[in-house]
């Protein structure tokens, strides 16, 4: 990708920030499969930054469920509250959006029924 040589996630962001919304379109539209498989760390780390519901749908929606399991597993090395953050900032609609793999990764994810139920809980609130 463009940033492949940038391995600072704020470095990333800051040029990110530079972009005005025709812009990001433009960029996260272009990326091509290729490029989402050659994304760095950092990029990926930096994209993560994005609001949920704009993640799920510029990134996860065009994964398989190796990739975005590999990539979960890659932001809560980074830090280990991000993806309960993550699917609590989704909102309903994005939940009924998901893709079959985005659903597998889900409950992949979750390590019993008590999970589950407490997810719905929180989501309900």
């Amino acid at each position: 990708m463009i940033l492949d040589d940038i391995d600072d996630v704020d470095d990333i962001l800051a040029i990110w920030e530079c972009f005005d919304d025709r812009m990001s379109d433009k960029f996260f539209k272009g990326l091509t499969k290729e490029d989402l498989s050659e994304m760095t760390d950092a990029e990926w780390l930096a994209a993560f930054e994005l609001p949920a519901g704009e993640f799920k749908r510029r990134f996860l929606d065009r994964l398989t469920f190796e990739e975005i399991y590999d990539l979960m597993q890659l932001v809560e090395e980074s830090d280990d509250d991000a993806m309960a953050d993550f699917a609590l900032e989704l909102l309903e609609e994005d939940y009924k959006q998901f893709t079959e793999a985005e659903w597998k990764v889900f409950f992949a994810e979750l390590e019993d029924e008590d999970d589950i139920v407490d997810f719905v809980n929180e989501i309900l609130q």
